[in-house]
């Protein structure tokens, strides 16, 4: 510091508003000199504060949007996580109820086509997912990774849903096809007196061919539909008497013959178990009895082959 400075003296005189005595103060120049600089130095310290505040005050607030982000994508994946889940419990049930189904209808002809379209759709689903894998060598996120199994996922499930829906389409099939397929006796507890193929003429000692089995009961015995079918005939036919036809869809018609009574009408839907008719002795008989036919896209076949 600069000696004469030294010897310069600052008077400050405070004058009170009151009566009391006049304060004065004799500061040298060189602790004004220093008072400056240490308010500069406070002043740019604060400056420089104010802005390093600032400065931490928008990183803070970057960091803040960074973690709202991460807590929303956090949120995403979990969800992801949650309904993959559920998607996987799902193709478990649908895997296991389709797997079951088809064990049930493994000798049906409807599986083999059902099998070779769902192969068709697997095949779909892997190349969707080989498509999927071929882009650029970008850094893949756990959550594209999510979304793109989910995809896959629901591709799958939606094959499986589809291959259920053929299936019980198929079951539905079975069931009618087994509904319109004549597989109970006409009669109960019968007597088999003439068999399907050549015999001896019950009116002489000709050879001819019985087109279906005789079976014997009492007079006026109840018979029954042998399976689903409409009454195409219902009336008298030469050499059987009263008789009823039933189509019974698939292929099959079933015929009842020599009857006393016919209850069915021709037009009649009527089902498996239904009482069509009664037994009798009417046309070219010679006692009490049901002549029973099935024809197979209009041949004659053994009725024997489809009676339990």
């Amino acid at each position: 510091m600069d000696p004469k400075n030294r010897k310069k003296i600052y008077t400050i005189m405070i004058i009170p508003h009151s009566e009391r005595s006049t304060l004065t103060f004799n500061i040298p120049l060189w602790c004004v000199q220093v008072i400056g600089f240490i308010t500069v130095g406070i002043v740019i310290t604060a400056l420089v504060f104010t802005g390093s505040y600032h400065t931490m005050k928008a990183k803070v607030a970057q960091l803040q949007k960074k973690y709202n982000d991460y807590k929303i994508l956090r949120e995403q994946l979990d969800y992801f996580a949650g309904e993959t889940e559920k998607l996987q419990e799902k193709m478990k049930m649908l895997e296991k109820l389709d797997t079951d189904i088809r064990s049930i209808m493994k000798n049906d002809p409807a599986i083999a086509k059902i099998n070779k379209k769902m192969e068709e759709r697997r095949s779909e689903a892997v190349m969707a997912s080989r498509g999927g894998s071929n882009r650029s060598n970008r850094y893949i996120t756990a959550q594209e990774k999510i979304a793109e199994s989910l995809q896959i996922m629901s591709l799958e499930m939606e094959n499986r849903e589809s291959s259920l829906t053929e299936l019980k389409s198929a079951v539905t099939e079975r069931e009618a096809r087994l509904q319109a397929t004549p597989s109970i006796w006409p009669v109960k507890n019968p007597r088999i007196t003439s068999k399907y193929g050549y015999r001896r003429s019950p009116f002489g000692w000709r050879r001819e061919f019985h087109h279906g089995i005789d079976l014997a009961t009492y007079y006026g015995a109840p018979i029954y539909a042998t399976a689903d079918g409409v009454v195409v005939f219902a009336g008298w036919k030469s050499g059987y008497g009263r008789t009823i036809i039933i189509s019974n869809k698939y292929g099959f018609t079933t015929l009842y013959g020599h009857n006393s009574k016919n209850l069915a009408k021709k037009g009649d839907i009527v089902k498996k178990g239904d009482l069509i008719a009664r037994v009798g002795n009417s046309g070219r008989s010679t006692g009490p009895h049901l002549h029973y036919e099935v024809h197979v896209n209009g041949k004659y076949v053994n009725p024997m082959e489809y009676l339990p």
